[in-house]
């Protein structure tokens, strides 16, 4: 136990910031539809007492793109709140994550065998605040980023396992998880074999290799598609044609409408390429940048580091991927979420590795300046909380400097702050009220007293609460009452609609 002390620590530290925060989060866009999945797959293939769902076999139209969707994830919360409380989904979520931390200090202490310096790993992860940010109310892309994680960890881990079968049931059950969160996980099998053959007995012949790495590969894809087929009905109703279909889905997104980018506006379908890179340039903070510019500038000292290794290979293949294939996303680094990790765990070799003889005149300032740029990761997440996802980074003056020039708010989760507003401030016990939204996400519903009802209509309602997004709140007529802001940058309005216009 003593000499894991820093992982205890940090461990304590979290789950005491998780029982004293997990209430304060609100419903994200998507929550409510991904959890109704997740109860919808547990009664599929769970419940007893209920026939199979076809929502989750058919696509009804080329929009329909729920079936394609797995929701293991999900349909476990499900399974452990049956009374559907979002604060304990919350919860789980926070319960969940706290995996990917325990396994990036695993990752390091397997090399560099020291906790002070494996503790590096989890700590620069928590202190990527779009990451940590997004870790209670964002079950689509935080699993995946866990699943994802432990499996490239787990490459390295399991490589000196004496049962080569022991290790295609971790890595397929692994694999497949990662895999049926998001179709991205298939890139896991490049990463294997490119590790494997760098690792490989030089004494052997390529050929001898290449036959026993296909198969060993090919033994755990096969476990991983035994995952596939047993949580993935749709997958299941037909493996080929579905699998196709579920790729070109990942590849296409059908989600076309414009993104706020550097002050103008582009379609989803007309981004630059270098949105991602430019995204995580600003949002990722300038310390787990300098460390991983310096990391890779230092290259040939960590060619035989396993962690750095791998840690590349998952960004340069996952940015290389986008570049050629140019799929449509989402506003900011959401779809790449899952490489945020791998950035903070270059930083933290490159901190770990400076520590060693040869860089007595350099690593003093560089510790100054990584304590003090993690000072003021943490004030701007004491600031933004519970919004820590909207962070970005001193390059473009924080949340404030880049609200003329980025979307800031994508998941929307001021809507609780915004009705609990309302309700203390406005809303009388006894009396009916109308509620206009300018969102299509049912999440706000959740905050909803007996006495409130949903206005479809504008002119219908008393009150609009409308997301700063779009500036779609210009268009309500009536009186400003409240706007719900962090770093003086509103992120929603609470307005009282003047019926008369």
């Amino acid at each position: 136990m003593k000499k894991h002390i820093g992982l205890i620590i940090f461990l304590f530290t979290y789950f005491v910031y998780v029982l004293f925060s997990y209430r304060s989060f609100g419903i994200t866009w998507d929550e409510q539809a991904v959890y109704e999945r997740g109860k919808m797959l547990y009664q599929h293939l769970i419940d007893p007492n209920r026939s199979s769902d076809p929502n989750l076999i058919i696509r009804k139209s080329k929009d329909d793109v729920w079936p394609t969707y797995n929701n293991t994830y999900a349909m476990t919360l499900y399974a452990f709140n049956k009374d559907k409380s979002y604060d304990i989904y919350h919860l789980e979520n926070l319960i969940f994550a706290s995996s990917i931390f325990i396994f990036a200090y695993i990752f390091l202490y397997k090399k560099y065998k020291n906790t002070w310096a494996a503790i590096l790993g989890p700590l620069f992860i928590a202190l990527s605040p779009r990451f940590f940010g997004d870790l209670p109310a964002n079950p689509k892309d935080m699993p995946f980023a866990v699943f994802y994680f432990i499996s490239t960890s787990l490459i390295f881990l399991t490589h000196s396992f004496k049962s080569p079968l022991l290790r295609v049931l971790l890595l397929g059950i692994l694999f497949g998880l990662a895999q049926t969160t998001r179709s991205l996980g298939f890139s896991l099998y490049i990463l294997l074999f490119v590790y494997d053959f760098l690792k490989r007995d030089k004494n052997s012949g390529f050929m001898k290799f290449f036959i026993n790495e296909s198969l060993f590969i090919f033994m755990v894809f096969m476990t991983s598609n035994m995952v596939v087929l047993l949580t993935w009905p749709y997958i299941a109703s037909n493996y080929f044609k579905n699998f196709l279909d579920v790729l070109n889905v990942s590849k296409q997104f059908p989600w076309m409408r414009n993104i706020f980018f550097l002050g103008r506006d582009y379609h989803s379908t007309a981004l630059t390429p270098f949105y991602i890179p430019i995204w995580f340039l600003v949002s990722l903070p300038v310390f787990i940048i300098a460390g991983t510019v310096a990391s890779l500038v230092m290259f040939k000292r960590f060619l035989k580091n396993d962690i750095y290794l791998l840690s590349v290979g998952a960004l340069v293949l996952n940015l290389g991927m986008y570049f050629v294939m140019r799929p449509i996303v989402y506003d900011g680094v959401r779809h790449f979420l899952f490489l945020i990790p791998f950035f903070s765990m270059l930083a933290a070799i490159f901190v770990i590795e400076i520590s060693r003889p040869g860089f007595e005149k350099i690593k003093k300032p560089i510790y100054i300046f990584v304590l003090v740029n993690c000072l003021l990761v943490v004030v701007a997440q004491v600031r933004l909380f519970p919004y820590t996802y909207v962070y970005f980074n001193e390059f473009v003056g924080g949340v404030k400097g880049a609200y003329k020039y980025f979307e800031i708010d994508y998941w929307n989760a001021s809507f609780k702050e915004s009705i609990e507003w309302l309700k203390e401030n406005e809303l009388v016990d006894g009396k009916k009220y109308s509620i206009y939204t300018c969102s299509t996400s049912l999440s706000i519903l959740n905050y909803f007293t007996y006495d409130m009802s949903v206005a479809y209509k504008v002119n219908e309602a008393d009150y609009a609460v409308c997301l700063a997004r779009g500036n779609e709140y210009k268009k309500i007529p009536g009186e400003i009452l409240h706007i719900v802001k962090r770093d003086s940058v509103p992120l929603n309005y609470v307005i009282k609609v003047d019926k008369s216009q």
